[in-house]
């Protein structure tokens, strides 16, 4: 009785102690793989802050204006200016008109103005 007593408690220490070694093992890799991604993400992090304050510095208002003065005679574009753009409520009201083209486009005189700006340097 005594002999199979110890039996059983030795299997039983032995099986624990493989259990044991497999969670400590499998405990090990998972660190592991946390180590390697918490790294991963902080790369990452730090990619997209770098992108972010590259997009800043490259759509600066001055570059960005620069830039239509360059190329205005191939693209045609406008001046970034608060005169180009609409109110939220005159595009509602040109909606509820009808389409009117001619209130997207701005005054003659400011087509003449930017002109004048862009040849004039």
């Amino acid at each position: 009785m005594r002999l199979t007593f110890l039996f059983i408690s030795f299997l039983s220490l032995m099986t624990v102690s493989v259990w044991a070694y497999n969670v400590n093992y499998k405990a090990r890799t998972v660190i592991k793989s946390v180590k390697t991604l918490s790294s991963e993400i902080q790369n990452k992090e730090a990619r997209i802050k770098l992108l972010k304050a590259e997009w800043t510095y490259l759509n600066r208002p001055e570059r960005l204006n620069r830039l239509v003065t360059v190329h205005f005679p191939e693209l045609r574009l406008l001046a970034l200016s608060y005169e180009n753009y609409l109110l939220f409520e005159e595009i509602l009201l040109a909606g509820r008109k009808g389409i009117d083209n001619s209130i997207f486009e701005p005054a003659s005189n400011k087509k003449d103005k930017l002109l004048n700006e862009m040849v004039e340097p």
